[in-house]
């Protein structure tokens, strides 16, 4: 992984706030490259490394990215582009991972307010999580949200510059990726079924009941 000039960071997830997991849960998060845009501004990505659990891949195109939701199970990477359209007042652009028909945590855009927001609380965490929205991406003319999701764990970067870690409770079921709000026909939503890295660890854990 280590090369020269290579800047990787790996930190803590930090305790869990959900009652379904006692407040354990602390874990390495996932390896993020780091580099200097133009403006000395931080940019970080996940490491290509990881690229190597990618199983099955479903791709969705303009209309067809909230057709329906994608079924990725509970091991997933998710990478959704949102166009500038998603920019104007008003707009209720949103990218939602692990649900379950009832449930699901929701990433949304609020250019409005200069911030992109994380909601769990339908799935046990009592906290909206909220970061700078970046400017949109000169070459694209809009956003892209790349996330991995393990269980009760998810990782994302917006614009490859925000970036998140939140816990969720997901119920055993909860396996539905989908976008909503998005009329642009430039969206897009990509996911992968993701290989357990770890096979000393059951791969259907740690899954909790989502809390009444």
């Amino acid at each position: 992984m280590t090369k020269p000039g290579r800047r990787v960071l790996i930190g803590w997830t930090g305790p869990s706030p959900l009652r379904e997991l006692g407040g354990q849960g602390s874990a390495q998060s996932l390896p993020r490259e780091l580099s200097l845009a133009p403006d000395r501004s931080l940019r970080q990505r996940f490491v290509a490394e990881l690229q190597s659990l990618r199983q099955e891949r479903v791709e969705r195109l303009g209309v067809a990215a909230q057709a329906s939701p994608v079924k990725a199970g509970l091991q997933a990477e998710v990478v959704a582009f949102f166009p500038s359209s998603c920019g104007k007042e008003g707009s209720t652009c949103a990218l939602s991972v692990l649900g379950d028909g009832e449930n699901a945590t929701v990433i949304t855009l609020a250019p409005h307010l200069g911030l992109v927001a994380v909601n769990a609380t339908s799935q046990g965490n009592s906290a909206v999580r909220a970061g700078p929205l970046p400017p949109q991406d000169p070459t694209t003319g809009g956003w892209t949200v790349h996330a991995i999701i393990d269980h009760c764990l998810i990782e994302l970067i917006v614009a490859n510059a925000t970036a998140f870690v939140v816990y969720a409770a997901p119920s055993p079921v909860a396996t539905d990726v989908a976008l909503s709000g998005v009329e642009d026909l430039r969206a897009s939503l990509q996911v992968w079924k993701l290989a357990t890295a770890n096979v000393n660890l059951r791969e259907d854990g740690p899954v909790v009941e989502a809390p009444a």
